[in-house]
């Protein structure tokens, strides 16, 4: 199985997966929240909700409809099963 698949899950009816983080991901996560690539680091160390929400978007390979919103809209379980994928796509 290719690391690909094992990042899939499906939110609103559409199966999504996750890309390593890389620069990109980074310049848009602070693009999104006006803040510096230092003040990323610092609020990433201190695992900060919004970061890690804003993180896991922008690592979606193609979000289709989705908005950063739907993420927000779930709950703590779903969120650490996001991560758990996210951090599998990262190895």
């Amino acid at each position: 199985m290719s690391s690909n698949n094992k990042t899939c899950f499906i939110l609103n009816q559409d199966v999504y997966s996750f890309r390593a983080v890389d620069a990109d991901v980074f310049a848009n996560v602070c693009k999104a929240l006006d803040i510096s690539i230092e003040e990323l680091r610092d609020l990433m160390n201190e695992q900060d909700l919004v970061v890690i929400i804003h993180m896991m978007y922008y690592s979606i390979r193609d979000r289709k409809s989705l908005v950063i919103e739907d993420l927000y809209k779930l709950d703590a379980e779903h969120l650490e099963l996001l991560l758990g994928l996210l951090i599998q796509a990262n190895k």
